[in-house]
């Protein structure tokens, strides 16, 4: 079952975020940090077990972060991961944000969800933040990824010429809504 997660769930997700982050897998998290933001955590829970978390960051105006992605090894294969990275892209979608993107080594995992590598510099909040100070942070091997949120958006990617006439429509339709 995927849920929201709570304080109790904390201990769980750092110790899966450290059991990554020991690989350079991702950036570590301490305990404070992941209660500071447990509101941003999903965790897929199976009989009282937290198998796998992801948490989304908002700090940026028109995009969100899929991050701390973590599967306990265990359960490698269980589409764990899939079913985390789709809370994320549906609870995303009902905010006023227009991309999601992630900084992965799982580059055929989010491709599956409609991710496509981009450049990091059109990310500069990202590397402006957390990469700052990370052991990485001259040699980042982590591959940028993003897709649109809403299908109208995701079209205009696909007929660049019309991308302005879509959004125009995609606003109106959102104003007309209020």
């Amino acid at each position: 079952m995927i849920r929201k997660a709570t304080p109790a769930d904390a201990q769980a997700i750092q110790k899966l975020i450290h059991l990554h982050g020991e690989k350079g897998q991702m950036l570590e998290r301490d305990i404070s940090d992941v209660l500071a933001h447990i509101g941003d955590f999903f965790v897929c829970e199976k009989n009282g077990e937290v198998l796998g978390s992801c948490a989304l960051n908002y700090q940026w105006d028109r995009i969100v972060e899929i991050r701390s992605l973590a599967v306990d090894p265990a359960h490698f294969g269980q589409k764990v991961a899939s079913r985390l990275i789709q809370a994320g892209v549906d609870e995303a979608r009902s905010s006023d944000k227009e991309t999601i993107f992630v900084l992965t080594y799982a580059v055929s995992l989010f491709h599956k969800f409609g991710f496509e590598i981009v450049e990091k510099s059109t990310l500069p909040g990202k590397v402006w933040n957390d990469c700052q100070g990370c052991p990485k942070e001259e040699n980042c091997d982590e591959i940028a990824m993003a897709r649109p949120l809403h299908p109208i958006l995701q079209e205009a990617l696909e007929s660049p010429g019309e991308m302005a006439d879509k959004k125009l429509e995609f606003e109106m339709q959102a104003h007309q809504s209020l």
